[in-house]
């Protein structure tokens, strides 16, 4: 058979290639933006665009095989007949499928405990399009297209803004399939925060009419700043590492410590955890120091008889006696 005599066209093999593409993971990609080759014995095209519906091409009997332009995102399976021998007049179809490839996203945590947290890396979620969960150092199937990656808020930690493939204001990303994206974020821990007032309560008229200023306030822990400091009726910020503290002052005389709040100590209110904030009052009365009389009754007998008795007092502070 001479099959370039018109005569025998019906005989000429035929080949159908058929692109079929599956967007189930965000892809776009249509069928013609993919090229399709086959190669074999006078091909009446060797190279063309892919379609859904099918291109044919003929091709004189014998060896043949059908591929493909690689094309990024996107895996490829073959159909059979897409190689192998073809015969006189025989029609083979093949098909290539293309599914796209599930982006991933992996959350890369940093934490910075510099004022005592404790917090590691896996006590910390992320959520994508505020629905699905991702998670530190595993990369997590998602879908292309236009997305948002967040933190959930962590009591007592600041985040960073994010770096790497997320937008350092918002946490937008776009992903394309295939695409490994990885969204940088660093959390430090916050300092607490104690807040010390001092109330001075003085006697109306009194000589002690000493104010807050005048007692010096101490606050112990770690890293504690300001200390030590004078006292303040509208209060005095104080910043230190989350753990155990305690509250003291020294002041002037003639001043009794009232009452200190819980707060004024870790052993009554527990530890100080990070970025919490907590209010210690400390209220000082004070008090006049009143001389102590002793009277001396002296009885003779017989009664009024005109004779001189002396007494003898022993102890401090005695101001003056009356005879």
């Amino acid at each position: 058979i001479d099959l370039a005599d018109p005569d025998c066209a019906s005989f000429t093999p035929q080949l159908t290639v058929i692109k079929h593409v599956i967007n189930d993971s965000g892809g776009t990609a249509a069928a013609s933006e993919f090229t399709m080759n086959v190669t074999g014995t006078n091909v009446s095209s060797g190279s063309f665009a892919g379609s859904e519906d099918g291109t044919t091409v003929t091709l004189d009997p014998g060896a043949y095989s059908v591929s493909e332009n690689e094309y990024a995102g996107y895996t490829a399976s073959s159909s059979e007949n897409c190689s192998g021998s073809i015969a006189i007049g025989e029609q083979k179809t093949c098909t290539i499928t293309n599914d796209d490839i599930a982006p991933t996203v992996t959350i890369n945590k940093t934490i910075t405990n510099d004022n005592g947290g404790t917090a590691i890396e896996t006590d910390f979620t992320y959520l994508f399009d505020g629905v699905v969960e991702l998670f530190h150092s595993i990369a997590t199937p998602v879908t292309a297209g236009s997305h948002t990656v967040s933190e959930n808020p962590f009591f007592g930690y600041t985040p960073s803004q994010w770096s790497g493939d997320c937008n350092p204001d918002d946490g937008s990303i776009f992903l394309t399939p295939g695409q490994d994206a990885t969204c940088n974020i660093t959390n430090d821990d916050q300092a607490a925060t104690l807040t010390v007032y001092k109330i001075v309560v003085n006697e109306e008229g009194g000589a002690l009419q000493a104010v807050p200023g005048d007692f010096e306030i101490t606050v112990t822990g770690t890293n504690v700043s300001p200390t030590p400091f004078p006292g303040s009726a509208d209060g005095t910020v104080v910043n230190l590492d989350a753990g155990s503290y305690s509250v003291s002052e020294t002041g002037p005389e003639g001043y009794s410590a009232t009452s200190m709040s819980d707060a004024c100590s870790s052993v009554d209110a527990g530890n100080i955890a990070v970025g919490e904030s907590r209010e210690c009052y400390i209220y000082n009365t004070s008090f006049e120091v009143t001389k102590a009389r002793i009277i001396v009754d002296k009885v003779t007998d017989p009664e009024n008889a005109d004779q001189l008795f002396s007494f003898n007092l022993t102890g401090d502070g005695f101001d003056q006696i009356f005879g």
